[in-house]
């Protein structure tokens, strides 16, 4: 008798209990409802190789139960898992490890749940990592920091000896009369060039409007000079140049006319220094008799970021001068917006009945227009003035109530005081240099004012400074330009006397207000003096800071003639 035979009858009679007994419960075909064919189990497991902690994924299949029985060896059963499931596995002991399932009967008749020898193992291994041949990645790489600012380079005080050789540039016969040449401002563009404007002799024994565009290095310089702007025969000169975003260079000044009287007067000069024709159809500009007078004249012009021209001076009333502030359109027209007619004009601010006129300006963070200069008090002696106008012209009374700040006897004499130049620091605190008469003389004069314009106390302790006798004498110290070095430190272009005449000096002061003796070899400032070869006055009138931190001052040299030499001093 075949044994599939056998073993049918055993499970007809005895039913599956007798037929797993006789082990010939693979062979049952079911016709007894006790007995239940089963196919093969199948078991796969994933990964094969694991960490300790990490988890083996194994699915068993079997064709007729539900339900399979797992164990894993050395280990523990871990109960039932539901056939063509996956079942997670996670052991932390470094081993090999066997896994088993089983298929198993579950007979309500038979009242026992008996597993049949249907099975399927699989094997996986949990590392011990210290013997494991797997290599560790290497730890990320540390984060790369940027490289820290550079030091904020600051001039030292010394002359520049990279420029034109020596440290300084000497022109003279600019405008071929063999006369007097000098510089009253200095500005530097993107390109690192060096624009220096003012005015040079010209044949007719008479002052002619000159700009010098100088390369970086001092070696190279393109002049540019114009006479009767007027028209007239008389004298032309600038006293400040600006450049503006597109790198063009603009002068303010004067041209005398044929009264012979002076009329306001503007150069405007595109990168090459050929004149802008944009401005004014041919690049000048002038106009007469804005006050009812017959004297006007520019101290400093700006472009602001809508291409405005903004200038600052005085105009003739009949029997003094005023404060003069224009606005022109970038056409070079007059700006309606501005007080209507493009002109402001002020007078009076310090209480008396003399001149008021405007030196220097600039634009503060509220795009307000401030002004600095002078006015005459209620005496004959001139004070400190202040002005500060809001956009559309009129004057802006948040500024001390009155939109105007005026202050006398900053060096504690009882003569004049006034204010050459003007800076914003950081704070939106207004910086200003001047002179300011002394017990006999005039000193160096730097005031400091808050927003609101009172006298910032905290520079100096009283809000002002002031220095005398830097080139050795008792004479006269004035500032005549300033701007702010990368250390926000103050730094201040101008003269002192030493006895016979003037030196050139640039004195360096901390913005507490204190004199900084780590400038120019300990003492605070740079002296300097026969720089065109004669011995008379070196005077230094404008100021500018490049890019590289350094110190371009621009103003005149006597040399042997005598006759002033433009010069252009570079300190490192």
């Amino acid at each position: 008798m075949r044994s599939t035979d056998f073993c049918i009858r055993l499970c007809l009679m005895g039913g599956l209990l007798v037929g797993i007994l006789m082990g010939c419960d693979a062979e049952c075909d079911g016709s007894n409802p006790l007995c239940r064919k089963v196919a093969r189990v199948e078991l796969s497991c994933s990964p094969t190789s694991v960490d300790p902690g990490e988890m083996v994924v194994c699915r068993a299949r079997n064709a007729t139960y539900d339900t399979l029985r797992w164990s894993v060896s050395p280990g523990t059963t871990l109960g039932d898992c539901k056939n063509d499931t996956s079942c997670g596995i996670t052991m932390f002991t470094p081993a090999t490890y066997k896994v088993t399932a089983r298929a198993k009967v579950n007979s309500a008749s038979l009242g026992t749940q008996r597993e049949t020898k249907r099975s399927d193992s699989a094997n996986f291994t949990v590392v011990d990592p210290a013997s494991s041949s797997t290599v560790a990645p290497p730890p990320p790489p540390a984060p790369t920091l940027p490289p820290p600012p550079p030091t904020p380079f600051v001039a030292e005080g010394a002359l520049d000896t990279s420029f034109a050789s020596n440290g300084f540039l000497v022109q003279h016969n600019t405008a071929g009369g063999n006369g007097g040449d000098a510089a009253a401002d200095v500005k530097i563009d993107t390109s690192g060039t060096i624009w220096a404007s003012g005015l040079s002799t010209g044949g007719t024994a008479t002052d002619d409007y000159a700009l010098w565009k100088v390369s970086s290095d001092g070696d190279t310089v393109t002049p540019f000079t114009h006479h009767s702007a007027a028209p007239g025969a008389g004298n032309d000169l600038s006293n400040s140049v600006f450049i503006d975003s597109s790198g063009r260079a603009i002068s303010g000044g004067s041209s005398e006319n044929t009264g012979p009287n002076d009329d306001v007067a503007f150069w405007y000069h595109n990168s090459d220094i050929s004149l802008y024709t944009s401005f004014n159809i041919s690049g000048i500009l002038t106009s007469n008799a804005l006050n009812g007078g017959t004297n006007e004249f520019i101290n400093d012009v700006m472009v602001d970021d809508q291409g405005r021209v903004i200038a600052v001076g005085s105009a003739d009333n009949g029997g003094n001068f005023d404060l003069l502030v224009l606005r022109l359109n970038p056409d070079g027209t007059a700006d309606s917006t501005w007080d209507s007619d493009g002109v402001v004009i002020h007078d009076n601010a310090a209480g008396g009945s003399g001149d008021d006129e405007g030196k220097a300006v600039i634009i503060d963070n509220s795009n307000r227009i401030v002004v600095v200069g002078n006015s005459f008090g209620s005496g004959t002696l001139e004070d400190l003035a202040i002005w500060r106008f809001n956009t559309d012209g009129s004057l802006d009374t948040s500024f001390n109530s009155t939109g105007f700040v005026t202050h006398n006897g900053a060096a504690g004499g009882s003569g004049d005081d006034d204010g050459r130049d003007i800076v914003l620091d950081s704070n939106d605190r207004l910086v200003v240099v001047g002179r300011s008469f002394g017990s006999m003389n005039e000193d160096l004069a730097i005031w400091r004012y808050n927003a609101t314009g009172t006298l910032d106390t905290s520079f100096n302790d009283k809000g002002f400074v002031t220095h005398n006798g830097a080139a050795g004498g008792n004479g006269r110290d004035v500032g005549e330009a300033v701007v702010f070095d990368a250390l926000q430190n103050i730094v201040v272009a101008g003269y002192s006397f030493k006895g016979t005449n003037d030196d050139m000096v640039v004195w360096r002061f901390t913005r507490n207000g204190d004199l900084d003796t780590s400038f120019a070899g300990g003492i605070g400032f740079f002296v300097h003096s026969n720089a065109a070869g004669g011995n008379g006055d070196d005077q230094a009138l404008g100021l500018a800071l490049d890019s590289s931190g350094r110190l371009v001052v621009a103003g005149k040299s006597i040399r042997v003639g005598p006759n002033d030499d433009m010069v252009i001093w570079r300190l490192q």
